[in-house]
Order: C-alpha cells, then structure tokens, then sequence
C-alpha cells in the first residue's frame, strides 16, 4: 500500500465551516439590505402622509377662503379679520342664506401645531393631522392688480375690504424632528366681492 487515498465524494468540515460562514455573511448582508429599504419605504410613507394632510388642509382653506363676501349684505365684511397667521371670512349659504362665519389660525406654533377651523358656537376642527406638526401657518393678502397689502393694515376695516386674493403658505416637520420638511402654497381669489 503506498498511502495515497483516493479522493472522498464528501465535504471536509473546513468546507462545510467556510461555507456556513458565507452563507451567514450572505445572509446578513441581505437582512441590512432589506431593514434599509424599509426604513426607505416607512419615511416615504411619512412624506406622502404629510403631503396629504397639507393638501387636505390648502384645500379646505382655499374654498372657505374663496366663499368670501358670498351673498353679504351691506355692512356685511368679506373678511371681519386678517392676520399674517389667520384670517377670519364670512358669506351666506343655505336656504334661507345664513350667515357664515369661519377662522383659520394656527394653534401651538412652537414647535409645531396643527391647523384649526373655528365654526362658532365652539366648534373647533382640526385640518390638518397632529402626526405632522404644522411648522408654519402665513397668509398674504393683495388688492386688485397684485399689489400686496401691509398686514399692520388689515385691523382697519377700510383696508381689509380691498382684499382681492390671498396667498396661503402651510409648513409641515413630516418626520418629528422639528424641522420643517415640506411646505406649500396656494393662492385664492376671491371673486364674491364688489
């Protein structure tokens, strides 16, 4: 016998061993791979969601907003208020026309709150979801032709009736950082008025 084995048909433990340990690298690295993609995916989710409710909320403040001087009377104001943070409208709807009173402000500012909209008689909503604290809530009003109106003005009623549209900037932290991470505008013109 000369001692030369003929090769085996099995594995060696070092084979099996190194091959074990390959897998487990493979696996690992798949696992990283798929845990990175969902954090990806859940902070898409949170954008989107927060973009929805920003939309939502521009939405409901630019058709209250365009209702403005809707069917008022004389004496009657379009606007019985107008802040670079809120803005108060009136019109009439219903039948027999009712008058219609609503305000938009922001409440808790800092660091973040939410959108609300006073109905009267204590009815307060909220517009935009609290999972996304509003950073920023800002009006802009212009008279006819553009030109922008001086929001130390608009406590004079004189001044409030000149408004012709309105600029609305709402500003969202979409991740609880207190930053802000997605802002919009929009602009409504208001027609109801003479």
């Amino acid at each position: 016998m000369s001692g030369n084995r003929e090769p085996s048909a099995g594995v060696t433990v070092l084979e099996l061993v190194v091959a074990v340990a390959v897998a487990g690298l493979l696996g690992l690295a798949a696992g990283r791979s798929l845990a990175v993609l969902a954090g990806t995916e859940r902070r898409a989710e949170q954008q989107w969601r927060a973009q929805e409710s920003v939309y939502l909320a521009l939405g409901r403040l630019a058709g209250e907003i365009a209702r403005a001087g809707l069917g008022l009377v004389p004496g009657e104001e379009a606007f019985p208020a107008a802040a670079a943070d809120s803005v108060a409208v009136q019109y009439r709807a219903g039948n027999p026309p009712q008058l219609v009173v609503r305000r938009f402000y922001l409440e808790q500012p800092a660091p973040g709150g939410v959108v609300r909209e006073d109905r009267g008689g204590g009815a307060v909503l909220p517009l935009t979801d609290s999972a996304f604290p509003v950073t920023g809530l800002h009006f802009r009003y212009f008279a006819a032709g553009g030109t922008p109106l001086d929001p130390a003005q608009l406590a004079d009623a004189g001044a409030r009736a000149l408004i012709r549209r309105v600029e609305i900037t709402l500003a969202v932290d979409a991740d609880g950082d207190g930053t802000t991470d997605h802002t919009e505008t929009t602009a409504v013109r208001i027609l109801n008025v003479p």
